[in-house]
Formats: structure tokens, C-alpha cells, sequence
């Protein structure tokens, strides 16, 4: 007896859905993003991280800023990982919905326009198309920064950090061993920039420059880093790990005599002495020099605005001419 069946089974019939159902195309997702995004709960505020690269297919790369001022009054900002086009969607939505809101309310509008845009783009989207809506939120509640993320329809307060996208494990076991809660915000944002670097290495899809905001509770001090900057520490982090590899070697290879170890100890302690105050000489005198350009231009308002609302002096008439 045959099993293939004399003739073709019928393909079911598919009817178009009507105009109100139909959803925007968004081409569906395999795994993970291709992007690495952060958010952390410090001891004194709160900190974003995202890189800024988007690809495009396989081939096509650009560069692209991923955190978004939803609210600056607010202090609210927000990153993801996902498509492009359904952040820059959502940003849209927010800065159209979000004015004239704070605190709690805020919050239940940011959750609102959320999970409505997820409702509208993915109906009971699968786990191939849930990468596609995660973001990380901040903004100031009271006295304090608050922290939320969000995933398909979730909206849960962040306790310590989290991680979205391609990059999200090796970014997690990176810098689960050097988190701890009471950190700074400056601190953590140090040791970010570290672990995205190393995730930029190890994760395809991953890489441009990391962008960091931090905000800290009741004084509302901010914390950023250019992107010169980023890569100075960057740099500075790959030289204290080739510094430390031969203490690293060494250290339990009980062959290496105790004389031989302190040789390799405060030779590397020598050679980061050295960094950090070629680094401090470097730091003095770019600040010396902005100090320059900024009396410059204060110097250079300062005549522009004596010239400008320098008085005039009053014209003598002319004299009357009488015609006899």
C-alpha cells in the first residue's frame, strides 16, 4: 500500500485581513538582536549603557545613537535592543504622549504607550519576535532614580542590573564578577566600559563606541563620557590587562621563585604608576587648554556685547538755514 496519497491534500483557503487588523511589516527576528544594551542600579543613581552599532542584513553597518531623551524635566531616558524601527516608534509615541507627566503617572504612561505599540506591531508575537521590543527606562521618582525594563509585554522594576540583546550572557558574566550594589555611578560606569569592550570582541553584531548616561539620586548630578574619552579608558583598560598577564602566569606556578615574583610584581606596579600619571599630565593640560578656549570665547562675547550695546554719540544738528 502506497503512502503518498493519490492526490495533493487542498491548501487552505487565506482571506486578507480587513484594513483595521492589518499590522505593520516587520520582517521576523532569529535569536537575539544584534546589539548589547544595559541598565544598572548603583549605590548612589542609575546608569545606561548601549553600543551604537546597527547592521544592516549581513553586510550593510552604520553607526547610530541608542539612548533617547524621552523627558529631559524627568530625567527619563531610554535604550534597546531590537529593530530600529520599532524604537524609534515607541520614542515617537512617548514624546507625543509623555509632556506634562511625572512620577507615577509617568511611569503608567510609559507602560501604557509600551504595551500598546507592542499590541499594535505583534499580535501574540513568538520567541523569535519578542527580541524586537526590549527597552531600559529611567527617570526620577521622589528623591531617587528608578529603573525599568521591559520585555513583549512586561514592565518590571529593575533590583540590580540588566542586560538585553546578542551580547546580553557574555556582557552578564563579564560583569557580574565586578559589580557590587554600593558602586558608584562614575565607578560602575568605568567598569561597563570595560565589559562592553570585552563583549565587542566576543559577539558579532556588537561594536562602536559605548554610550553611557548616569544620573544620581536627589542631587540629579549626571555622568556621561565623550567618545574620546570612551576610548582612552578603553586603551587604558587593555594595557593594565597586559600589565597584570604575567603576574597572572606566575602567580600560581609555585616553580617561580618568591625574589622572581616580586620582580614581576613591581615591574607591573612600576609600569602603572607610570600610565596613570602620563594619563594625569594628559587630563591637566586638555583641561588647561579648554580652560583657554572657553575665557577665549567669553573674552570674545564679552567685546562682541560692549560693541553692541556700546551708546552712541548724539549727532550735533545741523544748523538752520533762513532764506531772506
Amino acid at each position: 500500500m502506497s503512502l503518498i496519497p493519490s492526490k495533493p491534500y487542498p491548501l487552505p483557503t487565506r482571506y486578507p485581513l480587513p484594513p483595521e487588523r492589518r499590522k505593520p511589516y516587520i520582517p521576523q527576528a532569529k535569536g537575539k538582536s544584534m546589539t548589547i544594551a544595559a541598565g544598572f542600579r548603583c549605590g548612589n543613581g542609575v546608569l545606561l549603557a548601549a553600543d551604537t552599532e546597527i547592521t544592516i542584513g549581513d553586510l550593510a553597518k552604520t553607526q547610530h545613537e541608542k539612548i533617547f531623551d524621552i523627558s529631559e524635566r524627568e530625567l527619563c531616558w531610554l535604550t534597546y535592543a531590537g529593530t530600529e524601527e520599532f524604537a524609534l516608534e515607541l520614542v515617537s509615541r512617548l514624546h507625543t504622549n509623555c509632556p506634562g507627566k511625572s512620577d507615577g503617572d509617568l511611569i503608567a504612561e510609559i507602560k501604557r504607550t509600551y504595551q500598546d505599540t507592542m499590541d499594535e506591531l505583534f499580535t501574540q508575537p513568538p520567541e523569535g519576535e519578542k527580541a524586537y521590543g526590549d527597552i531600559l527606562v529611567t527617570l526620577k521618582h521622589g528623591t531617587k532614580m528608578v529603573l525599568y525594563k521591559a520585555t513583549n509585554r512586561a514592565f518590571v522594576p529593575v533590583i540590580h542590573h540588566a542586560f538585553w540583546g546578542i551580547a546580553q550572557n557574555v556582557g552578564e558574566s563579564i560583569f557580574r564578577t565586578l559589580y557590587w550594589p554600593t558602586l558608584s555611578v562614575r565607578e560602575v560606569a568605568y567598569l561597563v566600559v570595560y565589559a562592553f569592550q570585552r563583549a565587542k570582541g566576543y559577539s558579532k553584531g556588537v561594536g562602536g563606541i559605548t554610550q553611557l548616561i548616569g544620573v544620581e539620586d536627589s542631587t540629579w548630578k549626571r555622568t556621561y563620557f565623550p567618545a574620546e574619552e570612551t576610548r582612552e579608558i578603553e586603551e587604558n583598560m587593555d594595557y593594565f590587562e597586559a600589565v597584570i598577564r604575567p603576574i597572572l602566569a606566575s602567580f600560581s606556578d609555585l616553580q617561580v621563585t618568591s625574589k622572581r615574583f616580586s620582580e614581576i610584581v613591581k615591574a607591573a606596579v612600576e609600569n602603572l604608576k607610570e600610565r596613570r600619571s602620563e594619563n594625569f599630565e594628559k587630563q591637566k593640560l586638555q583641561d588647561k587648554q579648554g580652560n583657554r578656549r572657553i575665557r577665549k570665547m567669553l573674552d570674545q562675547d564679552a567685546r562682541e556685547g560692549e560693541r553692541e550695546f556700546k551708546p552712541r554719540r548724539k549727532s550735533k544738528p545741523e544748523p538752520k538755514i533762513t532764506l531772506l
